[in-house]
């Protein structure tokens, strides 16, 4: 082969995938090349070119490589040891004439780089076809273009001035409008029907008649062809005009038709939402006080017709009914409760502050007052929710319910009845019959208040009344007809249980005479197949005799949203048979009449206040319990331990111990259920005497039974957010977790210290930098051996999870983040001189430590880095020094960001801009509480002002850029993501399924790469639909300019009473650094030089 002549097409070399050392051209050491041949190319996007070694290469010479290169050309050239010029121009191996001074790449006018004067089908010629010969040409860039063929060629003149049949100096034949065609229109279709056309004596195209259907040869009606003139158009006329009147009428009917639906519709809605939203102010009925905004109005009976009845209660009769406001023709679809007067005494004659007290409330999950009827009997009206009621919902759509909405409803309920309990409403009948869904995934709670609108006569609710919800009812309730808010906890635990069981009725076979002794004995609800024994053990704490030892409301709602963010670790739903959706899906689709009368509200926000009073909660639990908060845990897999047949659990303690036996076998894989027990309460007895502080002997023997049932039974569970800053003992003993020395006196109560081996692994990786070694193999060997030292410790706990929190990262020089290449990706080859930032974290069972460190390759002792990589790495180190002594309790996050601004000015660097930094939580690596590096001005209105608090944990990331500080997304490809628990999405594609599946497996909410998966090609299918729908959080690799250097400092701290303890740290070595700059604010100088090791507290001895 003497030439490239085969890649003569070839226009761009754009260079994304570069060869070796960054080659996108490279011709080297062929014997025979005589010339390139590569006449098509104009250009070379980036890499660099070498050609070298081939012998008999000529022509290269004369090429202007610098008008294919795009950008800085000096040192991407690279061409020598080919034929010499002045042998080439012996032998006559020179460019043609016609080429410009660009060059060539071979012989001949075809191979010119550019042509001296024109060119035509890439042949340089001396010029084009003018004014003479065939065919006739026009020039547009020194290209020779042939006339369009209806073109008449001229002598003396150009013929055309374009390719098309519009760009003609003059008609070959006939010219229509401003082209020229072969012939006139003749019955070609057009917009309005066949065009005809005629010639003029000059050649023109002009329309015929537009009652001529076969052409013309004139513009005249007489002028038609085909039929006589005194017949033309008559009949056509006629069809036209009628089928004309007949489109307009039928338009006029159905536009008139449907502006009247449409308006009646528009203003139906409008009344109803006017209707449904207005409220009314009503005076006070005592007249010191101020009139309140009442959302519900005073109904007059004429305005409600019942429809049908919906069911009965205890306290009246629910219909479905429309209500039709006086003077209006609207109906709008309301459910009415009448309650009757059953005293006689026409209670219900006047409004009382009671029922003023009910119209006023209003939020998200309880059902809203419309109004209210007096009279001989009270009617309540509430807006009608077609979707029925909770119980019915569960029972009817069982196969279709995932753990995600059944939490999410937990929660709904617990917020619905806080707003209750903080507008001091008692609700007395709380059960899922009385949860009405809005929307299939927003509740509501009805039927509240009602029990306080009758006489005192009609409250009591006797046990041989069939309606009274003595299954639901607290035992103070059932004996001393007691409803409190701690009452109605009790009814909240009965009612989570049935969604649990999808609607199972509580004790199925018993009389409800039989439940208060049920109940005075210790026995309780059975555990629900589905739930883990952390959501059991919330019901349980509902049902405690002592009321005061029960949860709030609002701990009931931070409980649940803290379990609603990981659904599947504390719900196991196992579908037996049927096709059934996976866990987690949403229930059927709605049909259109439910659409129709359903206004659907956006998802519940799981974001609750998750600083819940968990101290005082484990305290009282802790005291009648006597053990900790959810210590009690099953794996996932396995069956619950407690039979459901009969509705409740036997409470027995002769039971305990063989519950704590291995499981024998009935059957295949199944486990034989046994009834596990609580102590018995003695009969009567409402105070509990272990809310003071004191437990009775049978408590004691209770407690060793279950201590001994924990050690043989226990599986990890995942603890609080609050695992972090709790004041009880570890959960994790009595495996004894990594703590520095000086961390016993503080007692940090259960948080894991994950860093030990950290340290040795981020110092074998600086080892490991050196000049020649791939970033690829680095990140791997940094993976591998957190994997390794991880997998030595807590080896009794062999389910506990562990590993990696934050996949090894290596980002390099202007490179700001999250480099982590795959395989199949373009590596980095480290060179002396980059400046290198390690970034990585480790977790144990869900605590985590992160660290990041920056240094540059290849410093030798004796020597110092200079310059702006100088300058960069201590102002980022400085950075990091100044947080390390700010972040402390009472301190607020913005003191931080204006620290590390005036630092890095310092040093004539900048922050990179928006990056923040997080509180870390158990499994929890970004917490709400953050720090944010050298916002903009959006950011600062937008970001949260937080104060720091003793016993957090936070990991200060400091990003430092020599230059803006703008990070950018060059297009690299990302290969880290994390999980987001509060997305669901039911992917389409197998492979999206398999693969997410693994993710929920291995690394739960934790930061992953891609690299992790044995089939990476897979892996890198499976993410794309799952990143498209959020379930997973991309971490982008990001870049500041080219030619600055970032540096990267992270570390763990946490924040002790006595001052902050830095878990993770570097091995930082400040003397290799030497910059011309320093920190000038006396303040901050002040700050750097004071201590950051904490005050140590000296035990106090015991009198």
């Amino acid at each position: 082969m003497h030439n490239f002549s085969v890649f003569s097409n070839l226009t761009t070399i754009e260079g994304r995938s570069l060869y070796n050392r960054g080659f996108s051209l490279l011709i080297m050491k062929n014997l025979n090349v005589t010339s390139l041949g590569l006449r098509s190319l104009k250009e070379i996007s980036a890499g660099r070119v070498y050609i070298s070694a081939n012998r008999q290469l000529c022509y290269h010479h004369s090429l202007n490589w610098t008008r294919l290169l795009r950008g800085p050309s000096e040192e991407r050239l690279d061409i020598k040891h080919n034929r010499p010029r002045r042998e080439c121009v012996a032998e006559g191996k020179v460019c043609d004439p016609l080429c410009s001074s660009g060059g060539c790449w071979g012989p001949g006018p075809g191979q010119c780089l550019s042509c001296r004067n024109y060119s035509r089908g890439g042949i340089c010629v001396t010029h084009c076809n003018f004014l003479n010969g065939e065919p006739r040409e026009f020039a547009h860039e020194a290209e020779c273009f042939s006339c369009h063929l209806e073109c008449h060629p001229m002598e003396g003149t150009a013929t055309c001035n374009g390719s098309g049949s519009d760009a003609c100096a003059q008609c070959a034949h006939f010219r229509d409008g401003p082209h020229c065609v072969s012939r006139c229109p003749h019955g070609v279709l057009g917009a309005k029907g066949p065009i005809y056309k005629y010639p003029d004596v000059h050649n023109e195209c002009w329309p015929c008649h537009e009652n001529c259907t076969q052409g013309c040869k004139g513009p005249e009606l007489q002028d038609c062809l085909g039929q006589p003139p005194e017949l033309i158009g008559k009949t056509h006329l006629t069809m036209a005009l009628a089928v004309i009147a007949g489109l307009v009428a039928i338009f006029i009917l159905l536009g008139g038709t449907f502006l009247y639906w449409r308006g009646r519709r528009i203003q139906n809605k409008r009344a109803m939402r006017r209707y449904l939203e207005r409220g009314e102010s009503i005076e006070p009925l005592d007249p010191s006080e101020k009139a309140n905004k009442v959302l519900a109005r005073i109904f007059k009976e004429t305005e409600l017709r019942k429809l049908k009845v919906l069911g009965s209660g205890v306290f009246g009769t629910v219909h479905k009914g429309v209500w039709i406001p006086e003077g209006e023709s609207i109906k709008i679809p309301v459910c009415i409760k009448v309650i009757e007067d059953k005293s006689g005494r026409q209670s219900f004659q006047a409004v009382t502050d009671h029922m003023l007290a009910i119209g006023s409330l209003d939020h998200a999950h309880i059902v809203r007052l419309l109004g209210l009827c007096p009279g001989s009997s009270l009617q309540l009206v509430t807006q009608y929710l077609p979707l029925g009621s909770l119980l019915d919902h569960v029972r009817q759509h069982r196969g279709a319910l995932g753990p995600q909405l059944l939490l999410n409803w937990g929660v709904q309920i617990a917020k619905g009845m806080y707003y209750l309990e903080e507008h001091s409403m008692v609700h007395r009948n709380l059960a899922a019959r009385n949860v009405l869904l809005k929307s299939p995934s927003q509740v509501q709670v009805a039927d509240f208040g009602v029990a306080d609108l009758l006489p005192p006569d009609d409250k009591q609710l006797p046990h041989s009344e069939a309606k009274t919800p003595i299954k639901w009812m607290a035992l103070e309730s059932i004996h001393f007809g007691k409803y409190t808010h701690q009452s109605d906890v009790w009814s909240y635990g009965v009612t989570v249980w049935e969604l649990m069981t999808f609607g199972a009725e509580p004790y199925a076979g018993l009389r409800l005479a039989e439940v208060p002794d049920l109940l005075e004995k210790g026995e309780r609800l059975a555990q629900p197949q589905i739930c883990t024994i952390d959501v059991y053990m919330v019901m349980v704490k509902c049902w405690m005799i002592d009321e005061n030892i029960r949860p709030t409301f609002k701990e009931l709602a931070n409980e649940f949203t803290r379990m609603a963010r990981d659904p599947p670790r504390y719900l196991v739903i196992k579908r037996e048979s049927g096709p059934g959706l996976a866990p987690g899906a949403e229930p059927p689709a709605l049909t259109n009449k439910e659409l129709e009368e359903v206004e659907l509200e956006p998802e519940l926000d799981l974001d609750l206040d998750l600083e819940a009073e968990e101290d005082n909660l484990a305290a009282t639990l802790g005291s009648a319990l006597s053990l900790p908060v959810g210590t009690l845990t099953r794996p996932r897999g396995s069956q619950s331990l407690l039979s459901p047949s009969s509705g409740y659990m036997p409470m027995n303690q002769g039971n305990l111990e063989e519950a704590c036996q291995e499981p024998a076998v009935c059957g295949g894989s199944e486990r034989c259920p046994r009834p596990v027990s609580l102590h018995p309460i003695p009969r009567g007895r409402l105070a509990s005497e272990s809310s003071e502080g004191h437990v009775t002997g049978s408590e004691v023997e209770f407690q060793e039974k279950v201590s001994r049932c924990r050690s043989r039974s226990r599986s990890p569970r995942p603890r609080g957010d609050s695992a972090y800053h709790s004041q009880r003992h570890s959960l994790l003993t009595p495996v004894t977790p990594l703590s520095p020395p000086g961390l016993e006196e503080e007692d940090v109560n259960g948080y894991v210290m994950p860093d030990t081996h950290l340290k040795g692994v981020l110092r074998s990786l600086v080892e490991a930098s050196s000049s020649g070694v791939s970033v690829l193999s680095l990140c791997e060997k940094g993976d591998a051996m957190i994997m390794e030292e991880t997998g030595k410790i807590f080896k009794k706990e062999k389910e506990m999870k562990k590993g990696i929190a934050f996949p090894t990262s290596i980002s390099v020089n202007n490179c700001v983040c999250h480099f982590s290449p795959l395989k199949s990706d373009q590596d980095y080859i480290l060179k002396e001189g980059d400046l290198v930032k390690i970034d990585l974290g480790v977790h144990v069972d869900g605590f985590i430590a992160n660290v990041a460190h920056t240094f540059v390759v290849g410093v030798a002792q004796g020597t110092q880095v200079t310059g702006r990589r100088a300058d960069v790495i201590k102002a980022a180190h400085l950075c990091a020094e100044a947080a390390l002594r700010l972040v402390k309790p009472g301190n607020q996050n913005t003191q931080v960001t204006e620290a590390w601004n005036k630092v890095a000015h310092s040093f004539n660097c900048t922050p990179i801009e928006g990056m923040l930094s997080h509180q870390l939580k158990q499994h929890v690596i970004d917490g709400e509480k953050t720090i944010i590096q050298n916002p903009t001005d959006q950011q600062k209105k937008d970001h949260e002002k937080a104060e720091f608090e003793v016993h957090e944990v936070y990991a200060v990331d400091v990003l430092v850029s020599s230059g803006e500080g703008k990070a950018k997304d060059a297009g690299q490809r990302t290969t880290i993501y994390k999980r987001d628990p509060s997305k669901q999405y039911g992917l389409k594609m197998k492979t999206s399924r398999a693969f997410f599946s693994e993710v929920e497996r291995r690394f739960d909410a934790m930061p992953f790469t891609l690299r992790a998966f044995d089939d990476e090609k897979k892996a890198r299918m499976g993410v794309v639909e799952c990143a498209k729908h959020e379930l997973l959080q991309p971490f982008n690799v990001l870049y500041e300019k080219e030619g600055e250097f970032v540096a990267q400092f992270k570390f763990t701290v946490l924040l002790m009473p006595n001052g902050p303890m830095r878990i993770t740290s570097g091995p930082f070595e400040p003397e290799l650094y030497k910059s011309e700059m320093e920190v000038q604010d006396a303040e901050l100088k002040a700050l750097l030089q004071s201590s950051a090791s904490r005050k140590t507290q000296k035990k106090k001895k015991k009198k």
